[in-house]
């Protein structure tokens, strides 16, 4: 991990967290029977305890995973790589599980270009699709 941030599994006590970025992003929260392990199939990135942001993990009955529902804390004003990084771990834990092919989703264009730019291959809009090489 990357001594920087703290990149962890989501736990019970994040879900009400994540739940009002959407929130506060005048989004749609995702509903937790929606999200894989019922919302805790996923990591969450941390810098001196503030939570930054958090993505899922879908596992698939085959080995194909994917990454969705990268939201991020809309008060941390903090720069550095932390989309990459918490990116980079998502697909290095679903490898770890047993996916042998994981690709991601973003609508954010800002995301997308940040990750382009450290090595992430994407599609062509309006649905970015995200893959290592």
């Amino acid at each position: 991990m990357n001594k920087k941030y703290n990149i962890r599994y989501i736990e019970e006590k994040d879900l009400d967290i994540i739940h009002g970025w959407w929130v506060k992003r005048d989004e749609d929260p995702v509903k937790r029977d929606l999200l894989p392990q019922g919302g805790l199939g996923g990591l969450m990135i941390e810098k001196d305890d503030i939570s930054i942001a958090a993505c899922f993990i879908y596992l698939t009955n085959s080995k194909m995973g994917y990454i969705d529902h990268l939201i991020s804390n809309p008060d941390y004003k903090g720069k550095g790589f932390w989309h990459y990084d918490l990116m980079k771990a998502c697909f290095k834990a679903a490898k770890k599980s047993g996916c042998s092919d994981v690709w991601g989703t973003s609508s954010v264009r800002g995301v997308v270009r940040l990750l382009e730019r450290y090595g992430c291959e994407t599609s062509e809009d309006p649905h970015y699709i995200i893959w290592p090489r």
